[in-house]
């Protein structure tokens, strides 16, 4: 295990704002796949991909309410706190922040990607 794997840069309002988006963006991301199952002919299958972008969304605002990490203040070495955003002073906490939000961004793509190939071959 990660010596700082307890380490965060989002409070709990940044936690449930990021939990909020990426319900609304699965929900998004399902009826435009229920749709283009069901009910669309007139687009060739390929248009179905598009439901990448909401699927993506969706998982980034999982992982990033679950790490408590959030990918952009992780690549800027800064945090937030309440209103405030703050600068990470120490080099090695800054460093242990942005691989984790790599890898959040590595795992919701991954996500994102099998929930669209789900989408795209089914039917």
């Amino acid at each position: 295990m990660d010596r700082n794997a307890w380490l965060t840069n989002i409070d709990q309002g940044g936690q449930r704002r990021r939990l909020y988006s990426g319900v609304l963006s699965l929900l998004a991301g399902v009826a435009i796949g229920f749709y283009f199952i069901n009910y669309n002919t007139t687009f060739p299958r390929a248009a179905r991909l598009v439901v990448f972008v909401p699927f993506l969304i969706a998982m980034l605002g999982f992982m990033q309410a679950t790490r408590k990490v959030c990918v952009v203040r992780a690549a800027q070495g800064t945090c937030e706190a309440g209103a405030n955003v703050e600068r990470i002073g120490d080099a090695a906490t800054a460093s242990s922040l942005r691989r984790t939000g790599v890898r959040v961004l590595i795992i919701s793509i991954l996500d994102a990607a099998a929930l669209t190939a789900v989408c795209y071959f089914i039917y």
